[in-house]
């Protein structure tokens, strides 16, 4: 008798296999996959960015998450952009970008990379990323007194693929 696969296993597996095909070159997405994907429409500056990793989650996949968020991946980092406020941003998400690269390095897993979380000060010689920090915070006023840190969080994309509009939608209030 076969033993199902537990569902963070699952994920884990298919997404090491996302990654290694777009690390690869080959089409990333599988038959099961597929019928998601073409279920975007983004065009012009919605479009996605095919180019960069398509990244679900960056954070470990484990049974103990304190807190799962949503959010959508904006524009990516791939070395032509700067980092608000103006700092430079190395190319962080291409085939042969910074993460790209740290992902071969551990073994092609993108699982096991990202079960480590980014150092955003480092990356951006600069400041916290708010994403980050933002939900962090969320999650720790909503479970507070208990102690929360990025290895406790995990958040997904709807889509894991970068597009230029997300990167650019602002929430702020336009003096309504």
């Amino acid at each position: 008798m076969v033993t199902p696969m537990d569902p963070l296993q699952r994920l884990a597996s298919t997404w090491d296999e996302v990654v290694r095909n777009w690390l690869d070159g080959t089409d990333p997405w599988s038959d099961e996959l597929r019928p998601w994907v073409d279920s975007y429409k983004g065009t012009g500056p919605s479009k996605r960015q095919d180019d960069a990793i398509p990244n679900h989650s960056v954070d470990p996949l484990t049974n103990r998450q304190s807190g799962i968020t949503r959010f959508e991946s904006g524009a990516s980092f791939m070395g032509n952009q700067p980092w608000s406020p103006g700092h430079p941003m190395a190319d962080l998400q291409s085939r042969q970008g910074r993460f790209a690269k740290e992902i071969v390095a551990s073994g092609g897993s993108f699982t096991h990379w990202s079960s480590t979380p980014q150092d955003w000060k480092l990356l951006t010689e600069g400041p916290d990323n708010p994403f980050v920090s933002s939900r962090i915070r969320f999650v720790k006023d909503w479970l507070a007194p208990d102690p929360v840190s990025p290895a406790d969080l995990v958040w997904f994309d709807l889509y894991p693929w970068h597009s230029y509009s997300w990167g650019s939608i602002s929430t702020k209030n336009k003096g309504q």
